[in-house]
């Protein structure tokens, strides 16, 4: 099984920046401010490895869902699935100071 190790980077313009690194991979994807409904987070990456990948960004009221997937819709790392979910601690749903991220390989 492979092991990774995730850096997130709360922008105070709102956008999040996520880094990992893995045995054999590393990237960056960056989100651009928070995402709501039919208006998804914007995204770019960087060294990205192969195989689709899935997010969510919830809001820390109800946790409600505020994105849509992207496309690819899963990410694969040394050759084992994760699947990110944001937690937000928003004061406004446009910032937020806190990120909660969890994955399973």
């Amino acid at each position: 099984m492979g092991s990774v190790s995730f850096t997130i980077d709360a922008r105070n313009s709102g956008g999040v920046e996520v880094s990992f690194r893995s045995n054999t991979s590393s990237g960056t994807l960056y989100f651009d401010g928070m995402a709501s409904p039919g208006n998804p987070a914007n995204y770019t990456n960087n060294e990205l490895p192969s195989g689709p990948y899935a997010f969510q960004i919830r809001n820390q009221d109800g946790f409600q869902n505020i994105s849509t997937h992207v496309s690819p819709n899963s990410l694969t790392v040394d050759g084992k699935p994760v699947e990110f979910q944001f937690v937000t601690h928003a004061e406004d749903e446009d910032h937020f100071d806190q990120m909660v991220l969890y994955f399973d390989l």
